[in-house]
Order: structure tokens, then C-alpha cells, then sequence
């Protein structure tokens, strides 16, 4: 058997994301004080989600990013929306 093969007994398990948990071990710690400007309008023009604002870097990203990190993100995604009655290009 190779390295990576792996031998089926019956049923697969997924495992549960793993939870942070707080000092006092009884609830969750927030993951995401800061919460993320989607706004499930997922469309890229030019590199940037015409939804939220973010570009594409910001995205893929914005679960390693520092609550700085993120707040500094939304201030520039509100930068690059269109202001009200504009449209974006397609």
C-alpha cells in the first residue's frame, strides 16, 4: 500500500472545526470581533468585489488578518464602492 493510500473500514468521519475556547473552558471565544463586510453580492470587476469592496487579496485573507487588519480592509473596500446611484461595470 502507498503512502497516501488508505484503507476504507465502514464509515468516514468528518471531523468538527476545531473551537477556541475561552480561559474559563465553558463558552467560545469570538473568532471574528470584526465582522466581515460580505454582503453575498459575490461579483469581481478588476480585481475587487463589486458586493463588499474588498479586492480579491483582501478576501482570501481576511481570516488570517488582525482585527486592525481587518478594520483597515473595510475602510478601503468602503473607498472603492461606488457612490450611491452609480453602478459598476459588469
Amino acid at each position: 500500500m502507498g503512502l497516501n493510500e488508505r484503507v476504507y473500514s465502514g464509515t468516514w468521519r468528518i471531523p468538527t472545526p476545531l473551537r477556541i475556547m475561552s480561559p474559563d473552558m465553558n463558552k467560545p471565544m469570538p473568532n471574528n470581533a470584526v465582522a466581515s463586510p460580505c454582503i453575498k453580492v459575490c461579483r469581481v470587476h478588476e480585481d475587487v468585489c463589486v458586493g463588499c469592496g474588498r479586492s480579491l487579496w483582501e478576501i482570501a485573507n481576511w481570516g488570517r488578518f488582525t482585527d486592525e487588519e481587518k478594520r483597515a480592509a473595510i475602510a478601503r473596500a468602503a473607498d472603492r464602492l461606488p457612490t450611491s446611484g452609480s453602478s459598476p461595470e459588469p
